[in-house]
């Protein structure tokens, strides 16, 4: 009974592993990302961090990618953007993929200007990442809107004392998506509290980022 409890145990863990993880990109998936965000937003709360960096990423022509290099291509660049952005911030930060193709990051104690900086720099790994599917080089493009969550970001429930993780997350993506039209459509570098970055495509004449060709 012991040996099966442990077993229960693992395979209960192991179960909680994959429902926090995306098996595509081994970045959080929108479940784990939920959780995190729960934990941090619950502290600022408390007053015990000031505030959270949130840096989202979004394609800007996903659909073609998966029409020119097929699905299993546009998976493997999905891949190549959870690897690079990783690569690309500190252990205590956080990834996350919370859409097709949309990522975000948590950046830890970010002053705006640090935010700032620590934005360009994925912006700039991302750009400068070489990928290739079937032999061919994967052009990439994305958009990067960036900003600082505090206490006055926050929503909360019905006790106005316990923060609605759900409700705040809606009300800040809401922020960042309305502000990414914008800003694609008219090149605008901040809309209210959100700021925004280009990713440009990657240069050519550097060797691909490893996994990304076909098995």
């Amino acid at each position: 009974k012991t040996l099966e409890r442990a077993e229960l145990q693992r395979a209960l863990q192991a179960s909680q592993r994959e429902a926090t993880i995306d098996p595509k990109t081994q970045t959080l998936s929108f479940n784990g990302l939920t959780q995190t965000l729960g934990h941090e937003l619950a502290q600022i709360s408390r007053g015990e961090k000031q505030q959270l960096g949130l840096l989202f990423i979004d394609y800007d022509d996903f659909k073609g990618i998966n029409s020119k290099y097929t699905h299993p291509g546009g998976d493997a660049c999905l891949a190549n953007t959870g690897q690079t952005l990783k690569a690309a911030v500190r252990d205590t930060d956080t990834v996350a993929r919370f859409g097709g193709d949309e990522f975000v990051i948590l950046l830890q104690g970010k002053s705006p200007e640090g935010l700032k900086k620590a934005a360009s720099k994925v912006a700039e790994r991302f750009a400068n990442s070489n990928w290739s599917w079937a032999g061919e080089n994967i052009p990439h493009r994305a958009t990067f809107a960036y900003m600082t969550v505090d206490k006055t970001s926050l929503m909360y429930g019905q006790d106005g004392r316990t923060v609605d993780v759900g409700t705040t997350w809606e009300h800040l993506a809401k922020q960042v998506s309305a502000g990414l039209l914008k800003a694609k459509e008219h090149k605008h570098v901040a809309i209210g509290q959100v700021h925004f970055l280009e990713a440009k495509p990657a240069r050519r004449g550097k060797k691909a980022a490893p996994g990304a060709q076909p098995k």
